[in-house]
């Protein structure tokens, strides 16, 4: 995935934008003050954020069920083992990365 950052052209837009507020006194100055705050953040970028806390959690559980999955493949002699619980911690894994897609 490409990506580029535009964090220097915002941070030289809401320098303008805080300049040219003190210079006019009026509303839409205002507004744009408010806006160009230093602790919001544009919707894009929390949205980006949140986007990339889901791909983390899904990398998790994708890593979580592909251990699971190796686990239960393995032949083992001599070693009880509740392969219907593997079963079920394998499907709920899967179901629970389903789910995230679909956030």
């Amino acid at each position: 995935m490409a990506t580029r950052n535009r964090t220097e052209e915002y941070i030289q837009l809401r320098n303008m934008a805080q300049h040219n507020s003190n210079n006019n006194g009026d509303a839409s100055s205002l507004l744009v003050d408010i806006e160009m705050n230093d602790n919001t953040k544009p919707k894009w970028v929390v949205a980006m954020e949140q986007i990339r806390d889901l791909e983390r959690l899904i990398v998790d559980d994708h890593e979580r069920l592909e251990r699971t999955h190796q686990q239960r493949l393995k032949v083992q002699f001599g070693v009880d083992r509740d392969v219907e619980q593997e079963e079920k911690e394998i499907d709920a894994l899967m179901v629970e990365i389903s789910r995230r897609f679909k956030t």
